[in-house]
């Protein structure tokens, strides 16, 4: 079974559509984007169109690639009186502080989860948004039916992206996680990995999964993505479908349902 993230996106896309008409007030999100790159206007224009379709407002402030730290702070300070979220496009360039510029996003406006504050409290169960790759994950088991209390799950990083909110939501779930990275021995590596009942990738290594690395009836979700060869390439080789119960690959599994994710977070800061 191969995944369709869009076709789970533009469900909940509907859902929250008729949400935003139920609401007496407009929902508006600002975008901030510093430099021009094509990959990151890849991922803005995903935004805009998913606030287009569900009638959300969509500001998109760009700013020059020698913007300094202060002006983005400046910026974001003022924004946030009038809006319902802030998201800041990463990567920064490295002359900005990036930390410093994410701290600056309000808790409660903070929808991508990237202000350390607004982490802490997702992860002691006090806020009201979720991580959107964690989130892109549980709507895909949900869509599949795949339950995960007492499955060996392997969870492939550590960052606060995938890894560590994927850990925290499938442990919530009654998961058995083990989180490996690349101080993880690579005969642990292989012998975690051909155990595991349901595996979610987020390592960003081309083809790092086999299909000799896992076994028949596992739960594929590839987090992962990098650029070779000018094409978006997963942590998941394809041919790991023959073994899969359920294939999430990169492109078009994970990535169109996180921006769902987002927008979702986005409605209930509305609230």
């Amino acid at each position: 079974m191969i995944v369709d993230g869009r076709a789970i996106a533009q469900k909940i896309k509907e859902s929250l559509k008729n949400e935003v008409l139920d609401l007496s007030e407009p929902v508006e999100l600002s975008i901030i984007v510093v430099g021009d790159n094509s990959v990151t206007d890849t991922f803005v224009s995903a935004k805009e169109r998913f606030a287009k379709d569900i009638a959300v407002t969509f500001t998109k402030k760009i700013f020059a690639k020698d913007a300094t730290t202060e002006e983005l702070i400046s910026y974001i300070e003022e924004v946030s009186k009038s809006v319902h979220g802030v998201v800041v496009q990463l990567p920064l360039p490295m002359h900005i502080a990036t930390d410093e510029v994410l701290a600056a996003i309000p808790i409660d406006k903070d929808i991508d989860l990237l202000n350390s504050a607004t982490f802490e409290r997702f992860v002691s169960n006090k806020g009201s948004f979720i991580p959107p790759v964690a989130g892109a994950v549980l709507a895909i088991l949900d869509e599949y039916n795949v339950s995960v209390a007492n499955k060996k799950v392997a969870v492939i990083g550590k960052g606060k992206l995938v890894g560590l909110p994927v850990q925290k939501v499938l442990e919530t779930r009654g998961g058995e996680v083990i989180v490996l990275d690349t101080k993880t021995d690579s005969t642990d590596f292989k012998k975690i990995l051909s155990e595991a009942d349901i595996i979610v990738s987020g390592a960003g290594v081309p083809n790092l999964i086999q299909p000799d690395m896992v076994k028949k009836g596992v739960v594929l979700i590839d987090a992962g993505t990098s650029s070779t060869g000018g094409s978006v390439t997963g942590d998941i080789a394809n041919e790991c479908v023959e073994n899969a119960l359920v294939f999430s690959k990169t492109p078009g599994g994970v990535g169109p349902l996180t921006v769902a994710i987002l927008f979702e977070n986005l409605l209930a800061a509305s609230q």
